[in-house]
């Protein structure tokens, strides 16, 4: 099975993963970062709901030393905090109610294309080559 890459994801779970990338690297000053978020989205209808995500973030997080490796592939801890935002956000079928188009699924339901697996192997096949010239 691929690995679950950003061209896999909707804008949001994109957004989600990003923000959590961000979050995870910002160390001890996580509460200053949340503050930031919270003002960049203040009109943004995950803003509603920036509490449970902060929460499922540091959940998620016990235990995790440093930054996650940057790259078009997702982490174990990626796909899961997909899963359990997809079920700790309030929802009807996946959905927050108040907004229709936002979705987070769950992991296991993302097709997984394949593409960024693919596009990696290329950019490092091409970085490799270009070195040699």
């Amino acid at each position: 099975m691929s690995p679950l890459g950003f061209s896999d994801l909707t804008e949001d779970e994109a957004l989600v993963v990003s923000i959590y990338r961000d979050w995870i690297g910002s160390g001890s000053s996580r509460a200053d970062y949340e503050r930031e978020i919270a003002g960049q989205l203040l009109h943004d209808p995950l803003h509603a709901h920036l509490t449970a995500v902060f929460a499922v973030f540091r959940d998620i997080s016990k235990g995790v030393i440093g930054a996650i490796a940057p790259g078009p592939q997702l982490s174990h801890l990626e796909e899961r905090l997909l899963d359990d935002l997809s079920q700790r956000l309030p929802t009807g079928s996946g959905v927050v109610p108040q907004v229709p188009e936002r979705m987070i699924r769950p992991s296991a339901s993302i097709k997984r294309t394949g593409l960024d697996a693919l596009l990696s192997k290329v950019n490092a096949t091409s970085w490799r080559v270009a070195t040699c010239l």
